[in-house]
């Protein structure tokens, strides 16, 4: 149902000083409504406020404000008194209503993980509190919070809340079997929604163009351990080595002593006079002596 507050008389919210919190809290739970319909004084008490916690345990007006704007009111046409609500709770705090807490905090801020374990302590009951929850650290397994729990006005301690998780996302999984030595192309693998590990790899160009490392089952997810760059200039093998100097250019044999990038500098073995020298490598199979 929508409400034309243009066509209505004075429509009034006052904030209360203070209310007890639940679960679920409307602008009647914190504000007296004044207005001259009834269907818009109910409209009105029955709208929710999504409340964001704040350390000083206040819902402002600007939430009421923004509730009403959401709901396709023009917040300029009711007059709010106040400019915030301190809430209180209704109930005392203990260990398992803090673990809920967290748990709705990571599932809302959080994407993409799921919460295998959640471990926070709290000695005793908290009575007149409110909490205000923080990100601390995080790892790849791990969630760290810390928790400023308030009473009174004051805050009365910290807790650090770890959460153990799994994470889900895209990484890449091989189509077939690969055999060690093969290189891979994108015709080999599939970025598919997995369970991640903290080496599997969710980079396209990680993959792609890098040889076989190992033996890699059909389905398996690639990991970085599975697989190592296809190096232009390869230890071991041979190369072209090619000298120049003003207008003299010389091409002679070498044999690479490290694997090689382009434009990286590796140990070469010329094997004319089985001196090892410093090349730059230019592209596969070639390299060029650095003076």
């Amino acid at each position: 149902m929508l409400i034309a507050l243009s066509l209505m008389g004075d429509t009034k919210v006052v904030l209360k000083e203070s209310i007890v919190v639940k679960k679920d809290i409307h602008l009647f739970d914190i504000a007296t409504i004044e207005s001259d319909d009834i269907r818009v004084k109910e409209y009105l008490a029955n709208l929710p406020i999504g409340h964001t916690a704040t350390a000083d345990g206040k819902i402002s007006k600007s939430e009421v404000v923004s509730t009403l704007a959401e709901s396709l009111i023009n917040p300029a046409k009711v007059h709010i008194v106040g400019d915030a609500v301190s809430i209180i709770a209704a109930s005392p705090l203990t260990k398992e209503q803090l673990v809920r807490m967290v748990e709705e905090y990571v599932k809302q801020h959080y994407k993409d993980v799921t919460i295998k374990r959640i471990h926070v302590t709290l000695d005793k009951p908290v009575q007149n509190w409110r909490i205000k929850i923080t990100p601390s650290s995080q790892s790849f397994s791990h969630i760290y919070l810390n928790i400023d729990i308030y009473t009174d006005n004051k805050k009365l301690l910290t807790k650090r809340a770890s959460v153990t998780i799994e994470r889900y996302g895209k990484a890449y999984v091989a189509l077939h079997d690969i055999p060690r030595g093969s290189p891979i192309t994108a015709q080999d693998v599939e970025a598919k929604r997995v369970r991640l590990t903290n080496s599997a790899i969710t980079l396209p160009k990680s993959v792609v163009g890098s040889l076989a490392a190992t033996n890699i089952k059909a389905g398996r997810i690639i990991k970085s351990s599975m697989i190592k760059p296809d190096y232009p200039v390869k230890r071991h093998k041979n190369v072209k080595i090619i000298y120049e100097r003003g207008p003299i250019q010389i091409e002679l044999l070498g044999l690479a002593l490290q694997d090689g990038a382009i434009g990286e500098i590796v140990k070469v073995k010329n094997l004319s006079s089985n001196k090892v020298i410093q090349c730059k490598v230019l592209k596969p199979g070639v390299v060029q002596f650095v003076y």
